[in-house]
């Protein structure tokens, strides 16, 4: 009966000894994930599934860790190896069977292959990763555009009014109104650089990300009047191009939904080196929402937005991880890996920080978390 139920389920099982951790049993699936025959399985250590004996011991710490916790090992992703060589991704959740003074006597192990799974997701970052790249391309395009064209007519168009208005012939009522126009048009003018800025910061090639950031949150901090502090670290070296502009839109999108959604009165941001990693952390005392509500939440902007710094984070082979609960506030913590490149003098650069400037640093050099 047991061989029967075994032997009809799509993913691979092994039977193992818990004393030799020898393969005692295992079905037609085990024998397809990794190429080898039932005969040449039985009575191998579980061991030789493994790249190495040191893959092998980590595994087991792993799962006598979590049999401990837990009571079994659940979901739990690594790689092994076939017998061609190759190696594959799996998903393995093991039982122990014990006896009837307790003890351990039998492994059961589930496991299913992810290779397909896996490079369907990596498929699927890269074309996530190519329509992001076209959206910046072409986020650089109309920014040009509102730059180099519509900012030169209004300009134009500025210069023309004043001229006009210089005029003897004109009423104190129309020179009036002509200067409310050219008001007007300079309004227009900073909005136009405003949009322009944000489709793509200059200074985000020019100074860097933590200079940018800090510009960013003075420009939000005397638009929204939230109090903004930051804690932005000092780096020796710049990052990866594509990881500068990621990481700044992560940050714009986090403040955009703040701004939205959160209801809150400060916010702060960091940025920092951590553990060999490149650390990004936007907090707000807003009102947060239910985190298992998120699928609903998605639906809103603030869901998209979500979605959005996830993606861009993963573009970066990094994570994000999003803490909140209702009136606490939300966590927004993002880690890339910390590739970093050399510039001439970073230490120059930080002239742009201005400590009067109505941003509360409060660790500009800290690389503390």
């Amino acid at each position: 009966m047991l061989e029967k139920t075994i032997h009809g389920i799509q993913a691979a099982v092994l039977i193992v000894d818990a004393n030799t951790t020898t393969i005692q049993d295992c079905n037609p699936a085990a024998t397809r994930i990794f190429g080898h025959r039932r005969e040449e399985m039985i009575g191998q250590r579980m061991a030789f599934l493994h790249r190495d004996e040191a893959s092998w011991q980590e595994f087991r710490r792993q799962l006598y860790a979590a049999v401990k916790e837990k009571g079994s090992l659940s979901e739990f992703e690594l790689a092994l190896q076939r017998k061609d060589g190759s190696t594959i991704t799996i998903e393995q959740n093991i039982v122990p069977i014990r006896s009837e003074v307790g003890e351990i006597v039998t492994w059961v192990a589930v496991i299913r292959d992810l290779t397909e799974r896996k490079r369907i997701e990596a498929d699927l970052r890269q074309l996530s990763g190519r329509i992001i790249e076209a959206q910046e391309a072409e986020r650089q395009r109309v920014a040009r555009d509102l730059h180099d064209s519509v900012n030169q007519i209004i300009a134009s168009a500025k210069m023309r009014l004043i001229k006009v208005g210089e005029s003897d012939q004109l009423s104190p009522a129309t020179k009036e109104r002509l200067a409310r126009c050219e008001v007007l048009l300079l309004q227009a003018l900073e909005e136009n650089r405003r949009i322009a800025h944000n489709l793509r910061p200059t200074d985000l090639d020019a100074l860097g990300l933590t200079v940018t950031c800090h510009n960013f949150c003075r420009q939000f901090q005397a638009r929204t009047s939230l109090v903004v502090k930051t804690r932005l670290a000092r780096f020796a070296q710049r990052c990866p191009p594509a990881t500068e502009l990621n990481l700044f839109r992560i940050v714009q999108e986090a403040f955009n939904n703040i701004e939205k959604h959160a209801r809150a009165s400060t916010v702060r941001l960091q940025i920092a080196f951590h553990q060999g990693a490149l650390l990004l952390r936007i907090q707000d005392d807003g009102r947060g929402f239910d985190p298992n509500a998120i699928k609903s939440v998605r639906r809103d902007r603030g869901g998209i937005g979500l979605t959005n710094i996830r993606e861009r984070a993963a573009l970066l082979g990094g994570t994000c991880e999003v803490v909140t609960v209702p009136k606490q506030g939300t966590t927004i913590t993002v880690r890339v890996p910390a590739q970093t490149t050399r510039i001439p003098d970073a230490g120059s650069v930080f002239a742009a920080l201005d400590p009067a400037d109505g941003i509360t640093d409060e660790s500009v050099t800290g690389l503390q978390v």
